[in-house]
């Protein structure tokens, strides 16, 4: 219970917008849960919290420490993954890695993404892939995909945070991609 009161605290200063005073909460509150002992899914998101805090501290970095924020943030959603799995993790890392100019690592891990995403037919699994194809500079079968996700009737919440981590891939690739992407968004 306590490290569920916890994570819901520390998830609510991050939407918040305090990634600061998330992150802080989360280093004093879970940053020694005993994970293992819960469900992988929970384990997870637990685990990815942490790499939320620091994607949005990095989103909000100088430019002169943005990088290098940027590939702190990328490298703790990539061991997120390798410890729990998950596609959402191995997404952020890709798009952070993309967004700090690694688009070699960007690209692998995006490719890994699609992998783990093939089969899936829910919203978050379309929106990440169509995340993936935007990172690998594939907006034209991106554009599908998106509309597919979003035939599905989700919250206007989910809609708004994939356009917006939409938009910062597109940004980072180049404005063709953003051009495209455009001309796909559900109005």
């Amino acid at each position: 219970r306590r490290i569920e009161r916890d994570y819901l605290l520390v998830l609510a200063l991050a939407r918040a917008g305090a990634a600061r005073l998330g992150l802080e909460n989360f280093h004093q509150r879970l940053s020694r849960a005993p994970l293992e002992l819960l469900p992988a899914d929970t384990a997870r998101d637990i685990a990815a919290l942490e790499a939320r805090c620091l994607k949005d501290i990095a989103l909000e970095a100088h430019a002169d420490v943005r990088r290098a924020a940027l590939i702190e943030a990328a490298d703790a959603y990539e061991t997120v993954y390798r410890r729990h799995g998950g596609y959402y993790p191995l997404i952020n890392a890709a798009t952070l890695f993309l967004l700090a100019g690694d688009q070699a690592t960007a690209e692998n891990l995006a490719r890994q993404t699609l992998r783990e995403v093939a089969d899936s037919k829910d919203y978050w699994g379309l929106a990440t892939k169509a995340e993936a194809l935007l990172v690998l500079g594939k907006s034209d079968e991106a554009g599908p995909v998106l509309k597919a996700a979003s035939a599905l009737g989700v919250s206007a919440s989910a809609m708004a945070s994939t356009k917006k981590q939409l938009l910062a891939v597109c940004a980072a690739r180049g404005s063709a991609a953003l051009n495209r992407l455009k001309k796909t968004q559900p109005r």
